[in-house]
């Protein structure tokens, strides 16, 4: 994964998933919960309960959109 890929995710304030090298998968649901650092190569994302998951950007092997939830 690249930084800038991250950078455009947050960018685009919708949630997405992140799957690791491990087969480890978290999920971002808004940008105020992800910070990237200034390098690029190391991702904090904050979890709902206020622990977090620190993760090497290069080993992130996939990030995908989730669709947000709509009202009926």
């Amino acid at each position: 994964m690249t930084a800038e890929a991250i950078r455009a995710a947050l960018r685009a304030h919708l949630p997405f998933r992140l799957r690791t090298a491990d087969g480890k998968t978290i999920e971002v649901p808004h940008p105020d919960f992800a910070t990237l650092s200034p390098t690029g190569r190391t991702l904090i994302v904050f979890n709902p309960d206020d622990t977090y998951e620190v993760l090497d950007v290069w080993l992130i092997t996939a990030l995908e959109s989730i669709r947000p939830a709509t009202s009926s």
